[in-house]
C-alpha cells in the first residue's frame, strides 16, 4: 500500500486532484478535525471517521489524517512533503482567512460540509497573524472555535516513520523523486506559487 500523508498548504487541492486523476482506485481522506467526544455519526456534517477508526487497506491512500488510523505493514511505502516549519502556521492562518470569509460562507450556503467548515473557522478569521500565532502556541484555538462536536486536530502536521520525505523548498527535486519512486507526476505544478502567506 502507498500512503501519502499531506499537510494543509496552498497547492494541496491541486496535488490531490493529480493523485485522483493518475491513481483512480486511490482513496482520499480529509480529516483536519476530530471528534471532541463520542457522538452519533448521523450528526457529522464533516463526515469524519471515529477517532479510534482504522482505515481499510487499499492500493493508495492519501490526504490529511491521523497516522494512528493506519497500521503500517512492512511492504507499505509511506511518504510526505514537508513544509518549512515557519510556513505551517502561516499557511494555516491563510486557510482561516479563506474558509472563514463572508464570500466562502455565502458560496457554501447550500453545501452542508462547507457551511460547517465555515462556521468552525469563522471565529479564527478575524485575528491578525501575531494574535493567531499566540492562540495556536497557547493551545487556545479549540476554545475559540467552541464547537460541541469537533476540535481541530493538534497533530495536523504529517509526522511518522516515512520512507520518503519531500521538501517544498526543494520542489523540483521532490517532483522528480516522487515520479521516479511511485510514478506520480506532479510536474504540472513545478511553477506554481507554493505558499499563500506573503512575508
Amino acid at each position: 500500500m502507498i500512503v501519502f500523508q499531506l499537510t494543509p498548504c496552498r497547492i494541496y487541492p491541486k496535488i490531490i486532484e493529480l493523485v485522483s486523476d493518475q491513481f483512480p482506485e486511490s482513496k482520499f481522506i480529509h480529516e483536519v478535525f476530530e471528534f471532541k467526544k463520542t457522538i452519533n455519526l448521523n450528526e457529522n456534517p464533516l463526515r469524519l471517521t471515529p477517532n479510534n477508526h482504522e482505515f481499510k487497506r487499499c492500493d493508495f491512500l492519501y490526504g490529511i489524517f491521523n497516522e494512528a488510523k493506519i497500521k503500517k505493514q512492512n511492504d507499505d511505502f509511506w511518504f510526505t512533503i514537508k513544509l518549512p516549519e515557519k510556513r505551517v502556521l502561516q499557511e494555516f492562518f491563510c486557510a482561516t482567512k479563506h474558509y472563514g470569509s463572508r464570500k466562502f460562507g455565502f458560496l457554501s450556503k447550500h453545501d452542508t460540509y462547507n457551511l460547517k467548515l465555515h462556521e468552525l473557522i469563522r471565529p479564527l478569521s478575524n485575528f491578525r497573524y501575531d494574535e493567531f500565532e499566540s492562540h495556536v502556541k497557547n493551545k487556545k484555538i479549540n476554545k475559540i472555535i467552541n464547537d460541541e462536536i469537533y476540535n481541530i486536530r493538534e497533530n495536523i502536521v504529517a509526522n511518522g516513520h516515512f520512507d520518503y520525505v519531500g521538501d517544498f523548498d526543494n520542489w523540483r527535486k521532490t517532483i522528480e523523486d516522487i515520479k521516479k519512486i511511485i510514478g506520480l507526476d506532479l510536474s504540472s505544478l513545478a511553477k506554481e506559487r507554493l505558499y499563500s502567506y506573503k512575508d
